[in-house]
């Protein structure tokens, strides 16, 4: 069963079972995952729908504001470097259209260079705060600390994984 959390716009209403002549309505956070690696999508939609989670994907920001202005979502996990459309313009689009939608910004480019023997991080999920990304990770994450902020953001407890 999913999580519980508020009721939002996009929030999939799934039912009625019945146990013991009782109807039953479970709630379903629908959650959109934005990211260009495959491999990578493929595996957060599945830690998310084996907990019950109904997940949509998109390879690219484009696709991803398109699927978010078609049908809102309770929460968007969204990587920083896409082709077509970044991380940030995305969150700004999703943000323009949907304020206060939860967004858990990821990226595997927090880098640090050195300048006149000085080095200094680059720090691009702090640029994603700045546009209102509500948690950000460093890819690659333990999947309990994303579960930990999926359940901050949705407002209800977090299945673990057994």
């Amino acid at each position: 069963m999913a999580p519980p959390h508020a009721l939002s716009a996009a929030t999939t209403l799934v039912g009625p079972w019945h146990d013991n002549d009782r109807n039953i309505l479970t709630v379903v956070a629908r959650i959109l995952v934005i990211d260009d690696n495959e491999p990578f999508r493929a595996s957060v939609r599945d830690l998310l729908e084996t907990l019950g989670y109904a997940v949509s994907t998109a390879s690219d920001g484009e696709d991803g504001v398109r699927q978010f202005e078609q049908a809102p979502f309770d929460l968007v996990v969204c990587d920083l470097f896409m082709p077509k459309k970044d991380g940030l313009e995305t969150i700004g689009d999703i943000l323009r259209k949907s304020p206060g939608t939860p967004i858990i910004s990821t990226t595997g480019h927090e880098a640090s260079v050195t300048v006149s023997g000085e080095t200094l991080k680059s720090n691009y999920l702090h640029a994603a705060r700045e546009f209102g990304a509500t948690h950000t990770l460093v890819k690659p994450f333990d999947p309990d600390e994303f579960l930990d902020l999926v359940r901050l953001c949705l407002g209800g407890p977090a299945p673990k994984l057994a």
